[in-house]
C-alpha cells in the first residue's frame, strides 16, 4: 500500500473528513480522530486545507470540542488551514445561539483554523486562490439542514464571484443532495429526501449548478468509499467522505477513512485514504481513485471525467 503524502506540484491540496462525533461514551471515535490527525501530520509534503465535514461533536458540548480540538492541534502542524462545518449532531440539541458562539470557540482554539462569524455558520475564504465556501444550518434541525434564504443569496453571490476565476470552487456542507450519492440506498433506503439537506435540496442544487465548476463537498452518510461517494452532474461534483470517527457502512466498512484532493492547473485527483494505517485505498477499489479533468477556455471550465 502507498503511504499517504501530498503533492508538492499541486496549486492546492486538501483533505477531507466526515463525522469524527466525538464522544465520551465511544471513546474509539476520539481514538480515530487522534491516529488519522497524527498521520497527517507525519505524511510528506504540503497539505493546503483539511475539511472536516460536518458532526464534529456528537452532542456539541464543551467537553467534546476541547477533546476534538486538541486532535486537530496536531494536524495543524501539517494543514496550512483547517475549516470544520457544522452537522446536525452539533446543533440540534442546544440552544442555537449558544451553539454558534460554541462553534467560534472551538475553532478559536484550533491553529490555522477559520473560525464561523459570531452570528452564523457560514463563511467562505480564498487558498491558492481556490475559493472553499462554507455552508452550515441557519436553525436547529434532527437530521436535515436549514439554509435560510440570506444564505442561499449570500452563496449565489460567491459562486457567482467565484466563476469569473476559472477556476474550481470547493463548497463544504454536511449533508448530501437528496437523491444523489447514492440515497436513499446509503441512509437505509428509505424516504425521497431523508439523509440530504432536506426541503431546500432542489434550490441548493440549481444555484451549485449554475456557476463554473463546483465540489460539494459533504459528510453525513457514514458510508465507506464506493461507488456512491462521488457524482457528476455537468459542472456540479458531488463527493461524500466517509466518517473518520463513527463507523462506516456499506460493502467497505474500514474506519477513519478520508480523501485526499490534488488540484492542478487543469484536472483534480481525488484518492480514497485509510487514515488508521496511513495509506491510500487500492485504485482499483470503487470509488478508490477519480481524475476530473478540468480544462479553462474563455474563462469557463470545460468537464471530462477521465
Amino acid at each position: 500500500m502507498e503511504p499517504i503524502c501530498f503533492d508538492g506540484q499541486a496549486n492546492l491540496n486538501l483533505v477531507l473528513w466526515g463525522d469524527p462525533q466525538v464522544w465520551e461514551r465511544e471513546p474509539k471515535r476520539l481514538a480515530r480522530l487522534q491516529t488519522a490527525c497524527e498521520t497527517v501530520a507525519s505524511a510528506g509534503g504540503r497539505l493546503d486545507v483539511l475539511g472536516v465535514l460536518g458532526d464534529v461533536a456528537e452532542f456539541g458540548t464543551k467537553k467534546q470540542y476541547v477533546s476534538a480540538a486538541a486532535a486537530l492541534r496536531v494536524a495543524a502542524q501539517k494543514a496550512a488551514h483547517i475549516f470544520c462545518v457544522t452537522g446536525n449532531h452539533d446543533v440540534r440539541v442546544r440552544n442555537y445561539r449558544k451553539q454558534i458562539s460554541a462553534f467560534h470557540a472551538f475553532l478559536s482554539e484550533v491553529p490555522h483554523a477559520h473560525v464561523n462569524p459570531g452570528d452564523r455558520y457560514y463563511f467562505s475564504e480564498t487558498v491558492n486562490g481556490y475559493p472553499v465556501i462554507c455552508l452550515g444550518a441557519d436553525r436547529a434541525a434532527f437530521e436535515a439542514s436549514y439554509l435560510s434564504e440570506k444564505q442561499l443569496v449570500w452563496l449565489e453571490a460567491r459562486l457567482f464571484e467565484a466563476e469569473k476565476t476559472g477556476v474550481p470552487a470547493f463548497v463544504f456542507n454536511h449533508q448530501a443532495l437528496k437523491r444523489t450519492n447514492g440515497l436513499p440506498v446509503t441512509w437505509g433506503g428509505y424516504g425521497t429526501w431523508r439523509g440530504s439537506v432536506g426541503r431546500q435540496s432542489d434550490r441548493l442544487r440549481a444555484i451549485l449548478e449554475r456557476h463554473g465548476v463546483v465540489f460539494y463537498c459533504t459528510g453525513h452518510l457514514h458510508y465507506g468509499i464506493s461507488a456512491y461517494n462521488y457524482e457528476r452532474s455537468g459542472k456540479l461534483h458531488m463527493l461524500s467522505a466517509p466518517t473518520v470517527g463513527v463507523e462506516n457502512h456499506g460493502p467497505n466498512a474500514l474506519p477513519g477513512q478520508g480523501y485526499v484532493l490534488n488540484v492542478y492547473e487543469d484536472r483534480v485527483r481525488i484518492r480514497g485514504a485509510d487514515f488508521i494505517h496511513g495509506v491510500f485505498l487500492d485504485a482499483s477499489l470503487p470509488g478508490g481513485e477519480k481524475t476530473v479533468e478540468a480544462f479553462r477556455m474563455s474563462n469557463q471550465a470545460i468537464i471530462n471525467l477521465a
